[in-house]
């Protein structure tokens, strides 16, 4: 009797498996984005692998002329790698190893966040090992903090919580987003949206979809430079969400796990091309760039 249940259990995940994949090949996905939205995310203009020591690529920060500050999330290290040049060009070490999801770099300095909420600061001109400054947030472990980004029209930074949305005791439905003053007096933390499955669910109403299982917890977010609104990825569910100025759902695309099927980073040039960073699941991770179609 045993035996059969294993093997009834067995066969019904290979069939799972198989009505999945015929499931994922049969997804239009491009039919799940609206006529504004400026990317075409089935065809990147380029790929580049980043080599093992970044397999498991997380955040993503555009720095300048092409050039990118990435983290990995079990190494206390600033990668630069050069798009240009197709290599990393320097290594920053600036702590010990831990889980680092998110990174930003403002001026001459980088920031770089852990899940646990801790923010950590250090300079980039002062040689290729230096000592953090360790920056304390309202946000734990609770709140898995995987998306840094910054806004540079208010000097703040934008913190999205991949599970947890509540700090400070207050609770928040679904997911959270907030931005962060960092050299604020008093309440540094302030929400600035949630998002629930509800929430993209009647979007996708609106927009004649219908997504059975919503998994929605955010791994990136970034600013648009140009659109100003918030570009949020989801490695669970392989989505982007678009969030406009005024805190409205604008696009949910399902992103094609062929083609990126971890999505962990994200970052805009000045120029509006965006740098999407991938996890290579036991290969090299990758940053794809795709050009902004205006």
């Amino acid at each position: 009797m045993k035996h059969s249940i294993l093997i009834f259990i067995v066969l019904y995940n290979l069939v799972s498996c198989d009505q999945y994949r015929e499931f994922i090949k049969e997804i239009d996905y491009s039919k799940t984005v609206t006529k504004d939205f400026k990317y075409d995310l089935l065809n990147p203009n380029k790929k580049y692998f980043m080599g093992y020591s970044l397999e498991e690529i997380s955040g993503l920060s555009y720095m300048r002329n092409d050039v990118l500050a990435c983290i990995q999330d079990e190494s206390g290290k600033l990668y630069v790698y050069d798009t240009k040049k197709k290599t990393v060009i320097r290594r920053i070490k600036f702590h010990k190893g831990g889980d680092y999801e998110g990174v930003e770099v403002v001026g001459q300095k980088a920031y770089v966040m852990k899940s646990n909420g801790n923010l950590f600061e250090f300079p980039l001109d002062q040689g290729d090992k230096v000592d953090a400054k360790k920056i304390k947030t309202s946000f734990d472990t609770e709140n898995d903090v995987e998306g840094l980004g910054y806004n540079p029209k208010t000097d703040r930074f934008i913190i999205a919580c991949k599970n947890e949305g509540g700090i400070d005791e207050k609770k928040v439905k679904g997911k959270a987003v907030y931005s962060f003053d960092i050299n604020g007096k008093g309440n540094k933390h302030k929400l600035l949206f949630n998002i629930t499955k509800e929430d993209i669910r009647n979007f996708l109403k609106k927009m004649n979809r219908f997504e059975e299982n919503i998994s929605f917890q955010p791994s990136a977010i970034a600013l648009h430079p140009i659109e100003n609104r918030y570009y949020i990825l989801s490695s669970s569910g392989k989505a982007l969400l678009v969030m406009s100025d005024n805190f409205k759902i604008e696009e949910y695309i399902k992103l094609k796990p062929a083609i990126l099927h971890q999505p962990e980073g994200i970052c805009f040039s000045p120029r509006g091309t965006m740098y999407i960073s991938s996890e290579g699941d036991g290969q090299d991770g990758f940053i794809l760039k795709y050009k902004y179609n205006k």
